[in-house]
């Protein structure tokens, strides 16, 4: 099937919404209105009901949601959470289109996002445990690490990820960054990915063969290490990318392939 044509996201414009009025109660057990805020700051939803919803300017701050349903609804022009910190525990996403809203600071647990549509989600700062992801995940970087990006507003800590299925995922353009633990997670397998080793010591013994590569290999190979030891990879002692590979890894195999 054809991508769909791309949107313009508010958001990503760098356009500035009107806040919205916010709900800062407890809703339970219900069908959520769709003429209501959809801004929440400080609020308790516990099996509330937004499947199917049209949801444009979603923003959750300090809020928790329990198994609420967001199963087919359409998420765009907002944040999963501001600050503090939103927890979606054992909530759905199943074919949720969340191309235009971004995770924020938001922590998952247990959540399900069985053919959700995720497009450029850039997970920096969220937390994703036991949580289980199948079908395409197009230009999405997880981390296991806090960016300095934010250390003047909240301390420094490891993201958790662990637990994670993506048995069922497609990964396009897709990174685990920051530390995390492969072993941690059901990643998918076969010809079509590759697991790296990316540990300093690996790394340093793959840079001492830059010298001996072909005069046009050469300034790829300086940029490898770079990106490995201080760029994008710093940090990841494992990498997984999808095969045939978007970036430099196929120099990487190669050189890792000549190490005694």
């Amino acid at each position: 099937m054809p991508d769909e044509p791309d949107e313009i996201s508010l958001v990503a414009l760098g356009a500035a919404l009107p806040a919205p009025p916010a709900f800062a109660g407890r809703l339970e057990g219900v069908r959520f209105d769709p003429g209501a805020p959809t801004r929440f700051l400080q609020a308790s939803l516990v099996d509330v009901d937004f499947s199917g919803l049209e949801l444009t300017g979603f923003f959750a701050d300090g809020s928790t949601f329990d198994r609420c349903d967001f199963s087919g609804a359409r998420l765009s022009d907002g944040t999963m959470s501001g600050r503090p910190t939103s927890s979606y525990r054992d909530c759905r996403f199943d074919r949720a289109r969340l191309r235009f809203q971004a995770p924020g600071l938001a922590r998952f647990e247990r959540c399900s996002f069985d053919r959700a549509v995720i497009d450029h989600w850039d997970c920096s700062h969220n937390d994703f445990i036991d949580c289980t992801f199948a079908g395409r995940l197009r230009d999405v970087t997880f981390s296991g690490g806090m960016t300095l990006s934010l250390a003047h507003m909240m301390r420094l800590r490891p993201n958790e990820f662990r637990g994670n299925d993506f048995s069922g995922a497609k990964p396009v353009a897709t990174d685990f960054i920051g530390g995390i633990d492969l072993d941690a997670q059901k990643l998918p397998s076969g010809p079509g990915y590759r697991r790296f080793d990316t540990r300093p010591e690996t790394v340093a013994r793959v840079e001492a063969l830059i010298p001996s590569l072909a005069d046009d290999e050469r300034e790829h190979g300086r940029q490898l290490v770079g990106w490995l030891r201080d760029g994008r990879y710093a940090g990841q002692l494992e990498a997984f990318t999808e095969w045939p590979p978007v970036w430099g890894w196929d120099l990487y195999e190669r050189l890792l392939a000549r190490l005694p």
